[in-house]
């Protein structure tokens, strides 16, 4: 079959095949109707862009600013900044720049005041990439991206917003149910529960205990004794050992922050006989797996979300017709002391890609 091109586009609408090349690559003046028959002529013929071709006749670069919320599991920060690296090097050779920028989790104001910097002082930015801490200030951003004409999506945690392009991540809510229900199973009759969260009400912490709280709701042996708000890690260590002593009864622990510090409280305890659940892995959170202080975690695939979300968005960037999902949901990995090796096993037979643990050394 013969391959369209851009000669057969302008001789099929009896104009210029300079004229079909501005209106496909967008670079010079064109009359918005040609513009608009070029593309819906170019549709139906089936004409492939060249987006390398595209880009060197723009004669401008695709540049794309990452925010990303640095948490304290460096593990979790190594991986999905691998994540974004290994998008990044697929689609290099377009001439792409990419930034990414790291503020803490516990200052959601410095993020939004970096977005503005970044946003007022770099006027090459195509796309915008987000964890969002603050809802209502990201929005806003958004909104801001969206006059001026730069595509923004989201990563990890979401927002509800019309201006956002794509979500990359999962889904919060089934996460918390999912931990709920693995807590209930292991407690086998027993029920008085201990919540351990965060005074930061991200979006993705609140749907976690939405979702928990329902199948707490839906099943009648489970009670909450107590519910606890910390505001760093240190507090959630010493909550947990004030909780452990004051309360003898209590069967399990389900945790929104990193579960390390709630584990840490537990062994020192020797209270192997409380449930754990939580989220996330790293080395020290797989050898309390493996001495049954933790009993499971929901492994959140940080690579993937890294890597998706700035493939999303630079796949639309360069190839224009391209509309990507409005949300993408990468799921979770149970883990447990049977399963371990999931994530390097996950890394290495699904992706084929070396990433880096938190010693930044290679996963064979």
């Amino acid at each position: 079959m013969k391959k369209v091109t851009q000669q057969d586009i302008a001789d099929m609408l009896g104009i210029s095949r300079t004229t079909v090349a501005r209106a496909l690559n967008g670079t010079g003046p064109v009359d918005e109707n040609t513009r608009k028959k070029v593309i819906e002529t170019a549709r139906k013929l089936n004409y492939q862009i060249n987006p390398i071709a595209r880009t060197l006749a723009r004669q401008k670069t695709v540049g794309v600013s990452v925010f990303c919320a640095k948490t304290s599991n460096d593990h979790f920060n190594h991986h999905i900044e691998a994540g974004f690296n290994l998008a990044f090097n697929e689609f290099k050779h377009f001439g792409v720049k990419y930034n990414l920028y790291w503020t803490s989790t516990e200052d959601p104001d410095k993020q939004v005041e970096k977005m503005y910097a970044v946003l007022e002082k770099d006027k090459d930015i195509d796309g915008v990439i987000v964890m969002p801490l603050n809802v209502e200030k990201v929005k806003e951003i958004a909104r801001v991206c969206k006059e001026k004409n730069i595509e923004f999506g989201t990563v990890n945690m979401d927002i509800d917003c019309d201006d956002r392009l794509f979500f990359v991540g999962n889904d919060d809510y089934s996460g918390g149910r999912i931990a709920g229900d693995i807590l209930s199973n292991l407690l086998t009759g027993r029920g008085n529960i201990a919540i351990i969260g965060s005074v930061y009400q991200y979006v993705s912490s609140y749907k976690r205990l939405k979702g928990f709280m329902d199948i707490v709701m839906e099943r009648s042996h489970l009670d909450i004794s107590t519910w606890q708000n910390v505001k760093d890690l240190d507090e959630a260590y010493k909550i947990t050992k004030q909780i452990l002593k004051e309360k003898t009864d209590i069967h399990g622990i389900f945790t929104t922050v990193e579960i390390l510090y709630v584990a840490r409280a537990l062994k020192e305890l020797g209270k192997r006989d409380v449930v754990l659940v939580g989220y996330d892995l790293n080395k020290k959170v797989k050898s309390y797996i493996k001495q049954g202080i933790i009993n499971s975690v929901l492994y959140q695939r940080p690579f993937l979300q890294g890597y998706l979300a700035l493939k999303y968005m630079l796949n639309y960037l360069i190839y224009e017709n391209t509309t990507p999902t409005k949300e993408v949901t990468i799921g979770y990995d149970i883990v447990t002391k049977e399963n371990l090796k999931v994530e390097e096993l996950y890394l290495k037979n699904f992706l084929q890609q070396p990433v880096y643990d938190t010693e930044r050394t290679q996963i064979k």
